[in-house]
């Protein structure tokens, strides 16, 4: 971690080839480190973990009853009027059903 921390004055007089975006302007006279630690650690977490074999193929995860789809893939079934029922709610279809199980 580099990080250029400068008071008021010294932010002032500052050499102009540090870019003002790269400095944290001091508002006491000391540092509490435990913040820019804590903001690295969590910036340096990967966004997404995937295996060697999940990184080497194009198909994106799924499970029982659900899965990733890419955004194209979304509209593409959106535009299609997918009406599937999710396989969890399909004792509920019965509920609707119009005819008496009596009869």
């Amino acid at each position: 971690v580099d990080e250029v921390y400068m008071t008021l004055n010294q932010f002032e007089s500052r050499d102009k080839n540090i870019a003002e975006e790269e400095i944290i302007l001091l508002l006491k006279d000391s540092i509490d480190l435990s913040e820019a630690v804590a903001d690295h650690i969590l910036l340096s977490i990967p966004l997404q973990v995937l295996s060697d074999l999940e990184k080497e193929s194009s198909e994106l995860p799924k499970g029982d009853f659900w899965e990733v789809i890419s955004e194209a893939d979304y509209q593409f079934r959106k535009q299609q009027g997918n009406n599937e029922i999710d396989p969890r709610l399909t004792k509920l279809s019965a509920f609707f059903d119009e005819s008496d199980p009596a009869e």
